[in-house]
């Protein structure tokens, strides 16, 4: 999803400093309160079975704002522009367009785009079309020559769909939204957003049409960082009338993003929340909703409310494997955090520490989990095992983060700098450097992380 999960150092071990929400808790927060809501927590999801955390099907998105994608482009699986007759044949008989045309949908369906393309030139080739199935027949042409990169082919087609005569609203609308999409491949953002522009001043465009143009004009906008052009925007979806609520979903998640960015705590829970109550709203989106709630949560000082949305995203049905991983992950830290406090009882520090364990655990032997979010959850499993004086099985959670396949550079850093500093308690010295001298080849290692391999390093130099 893109969301960066919440990360910690080691407790009682010299490590380098990393924020620790806990410690930014208010004093007001009484440690009994957190402690049983904690646990009354744990035994309101103790029901929940692995299986049913893992059933997901594998899906993509994005970010906290929805992508511009390919799958965008509109694409006429049908045609409503026939002749009286349902069949028409060319001078010699030889060619059927509704079969030509339906030849073509079905070589798009396979991938087979250039199949597509040659069925679509054919009925084009043929004299005498009706504008509006001439109309249809080159917008899907265009989506074939999309498909296959050619941006510049797809143009020309939209183009002309654009300019037939009598050529029905609705397709003029998908062309231009998807010539829209086209010339932003391109990085023609002026002509990408004055396409979306014109469908949005279209009288007769069709609300679904006009909430798909306003939506990606608004990340072009974002993107832009023209971020209040592109709130309104979101809003405008908001509140139309007729918009699909797949779009007025992704709308108050994006608005509500903006406002956390803005610091505009509660306005961006308030924004969350109608979209998870949202009906029809898409349970992708409900989950990113429920998860971004969660994070905002953490930022006000409330880890169990964030622990419970987060608890809703690992249970519903719908919601993607790398939100199911993120949450996972997230929730796992809020046990981790508790179960640290200085007042904790070593009965309910183990109950905690069991908790989060099995969250990450859940992480690890989740199907298409993301790898940054199986590096996090051994991450953070070596942080556990550590607090716990388990050094062995750290190092070894550590190792296993560090050579995850495509691991990003932030989580092999942190791991190679804590496994540094366990080889360093338990007088592996060699190791150690060999492990701080890593971070420093890492590729775009962030700077945090390289100064503190420095200074590790520093350090052992000392007599």
């Amino acid at each position: 999803m893109g969301l960066n999960v919440l990360l910690f150092a080691f407790s009682g071990v010299e490590i380098y400093n990393m924020s620790h929400p806990m410690q930014a808790w208010p004093k007001s927060i009484k440690r009994n309160l957190l402690l049983i809501i904690a646990l009354a927590l744990i035994e309101a999801i103790a029901g929940l079975t692995l299986p049913a955390i893992l059933a997901s099907k594998k899906a993509h998105i994005d970010g906290n704002l929805t992508n511009i994608e390919p799958s965008d482009i509109a694409l006429i699986k049908s045609s409503n522009s026939r002749l009286d007759s349902n069949v028409w044949l060319d001078s010699t008989d030889t060619f059927n367009p509704d079969a030509m045309f339906n030849s073509g949908l079905k070589a798009y369906a396979g991938h087979d785009y250039s199949q597509a393309i040659k069925s679509w030139s054919a009925v084009l080739a043929l004299p005498n079309l009706p504008p509006a199935f001439q109309a249809e027949v080159l917008l899907n042409r265009g989506a074939a020559y999309a498909s296959l990169g050619q941006n510049d082919e797809a143009i020309k087609d939209w183009t002309q769909t654009i300019k037939t005569p009598m050529a029905p609203a609705d397709l003029v609308a998908k062309a231009l939204i998807n010539r829209g999409f086209a010339n932003n491949e391109l990085g023609k953002t002026v002509k990408a957003m004055d396409d979306w522009t014109s469908v949005v001043n279209m009288k007769d465009a069709l609300p679904a049409d006009v909430a798909k143009a306003l939506f990606n004009r608004s990340l072009l906008r974002y993107n832009l960082k023209q971020v209040v052009a592109a709130s309104t925007d979101w809003s405008q979806i908001i509140n139309m009338p007729g918009a699909p609520a797949e779009y007025v979903a992704k709308a108050l998640v994006n608005r509500g993003d903006a406002l956390w960015q803005a610091n505009k705590f509660k306005e961006a829970l308030a924004d969350y929340s109608l979209a998870i109550d949202l009906k029809g709203s898409p349970p992708v989106i409900v989950a990113e909703a429920l998860f971004n709630s969660g994070k905002v949560n953490t930022v006000e000082h409330d880890p169990l409310a964030a622990a419970a949305n987060w608890s809703r995203v690992i249970e519903m049905r719908g919601a993607l494997p790398e939100q199911k991983a993120e949450a996972l992950v997230n929730r796992g830290i809020i046990f981790y955090q508790i179960g640290v406090e200085d007042q904790t009882t070593a009965k309910e520090q183990a109950l905690l520490f069991n908790r989060a364990l099995q969250d990450w655990i859940a992480v690890i032997t989740l199907p298409q989990a993301p790898s940054a979010q199986v590096a996090d959850a051994q991450f953070n499993l070596g942080v556990l095992h550590s607090t716990k004086g388990d050094i062995a099985v750290a190092i070894n959670n550590f190792t296993i983060a560090i050579t995850t396949p495509d691991v990003p550079v932030r989580i092999s850093a942190k791991a190679l700098i804590n496994r540094g500093v366990l080889f360093q308690k338990t007088g592996k010295a060699n190791e150690a450097i060999t492990d701080f001298k890593h971070v420093l080849d890492l590729a775009d290692v962030p700077e945090e992380y390289s100064e503190m391999a420095k200074q590790h390093l520093l350090d052992n130099k000392k007599p």
